[in-house]
């Protein structure tokens, strides 16, 4: 239940990320609400499937072409062994992820 490993693992393929997280219920934190039911979850669920999809699709056409930001460029800085001492099998390896950087 958390993002974490996500962002971070976004951030290393210098990739943008952003999270929208939806409750579905509170039974499990909050002492005076009501005890959950399938019914009320699913129902909950299938509401925020269609909140979801309604941001998304306003969020992201204002996003637009040529939108840059700091994430797409994490790994300018990340390797510091000399470029020339590096194997080609490792640049290989790590291709997907530094290529552009290497």
């Amino acid at each position: 239940m958390t993002a974490l490993p996500e962002a971070k693992l976004a951030r290393e393929a210098e990739m943008s990320y952003a999270m929208l997280a939806m409750v579905t219920d509170y039974d499990c934190w909050h002492p005076d609400h009501d005890s959950v039911t399938v019914e009320a979850i699913i129902n909950t669920l299938m509401a925020n499937a269609r909140l979801s999809q309604e941001v998304v699709s306003q969020v992201v056409p204002r996003i637009g072409e040529g939108f840059d930001s700091p994430a797409h460029h994490a790994l300018e800085n990340a390797v510091i062994t000399d470029r020339s001492v590096i194997p080609a099998a490792t640049r290989e390896r790590v291709e997907l992820f530094l290529g552009k950087h290497l």
